[in-house]
């Protein structure tokens, strides 16, 4: 998703400088503004079209920032990516899987892990040239992710044996 447009809002000004905002909006609407002290006079717009590449960072990096917080919620991350490809996405949340070490968080990822694979391919050396890595290095993802989805059942089992407290007996 790209910056579709940008406004420029004059505020104050202190002798030669001005405070400008400038308020950018993506194609899907989402808005974010940023506030500049510059000379009076300048091409506000030109100035504007200068900070896009910078916002368009901060929408993608914002957007993958809420997918590792839905791992470490330990909620599915999978969504329909708006401001990175869909690619990108996938790859970088499933490099952000192999760096997780709790293992029923990885679980509740398993809704995306067969997105991933459904959106990138009909088999695992397709997926990688998808994702643009490595197959032996998208072996070792899906290994890791099918051996933990392989034993979800007893993780889920597991899940139910955890005491809230030490019993009576055991403190």
């Amino acid at each position: 998703m790209a910056i579709e447009s940008h406004t420029v809002i004059e505020g104050s000004q202190s002798g030669d400088r001005i405070n400008i905002t400038i308020v950018f909006t993506a194609t899907n609407g989402e808005t974010i503004s940023i506030t500049k002290l510059v000379p009076v006079g300048s091409d506000y717009d030109a100035i504007a079209i200068l900070e896009y590449e910078s916002v368009q960072t901060y929408f993608e990096d914002f957007e993958l920032s809420e997918a590792f917080d839905a791992v470490q919620n330990g909620e599915n991350p999978d969504k329909t990516a708006e401001h990175v490809t869909q690619v990108d996405f996938d790859r970088k949340v499933l490099g952000y899987l192999m760096t997780i070490v709790d293992c029923h968080k990885v679980n509740n990822c398993l809704p995306f892990w067969q997105a991933v694979q459904g959106r990138n391919g009909n088999n695992a050396t397709q997926r990688a040239e998808n994702l643009g890595v490595p197959k032996s290095e998208y072996d070792e993802v899906a290994d890791r992710l099918n051996l933990y989805f392989g034993v979800s059942s007893f993780l889920a089992d597991d899940l139910l044996a955890i005491w809230q407290e030490p019993k009576e007996a055991w403190e």
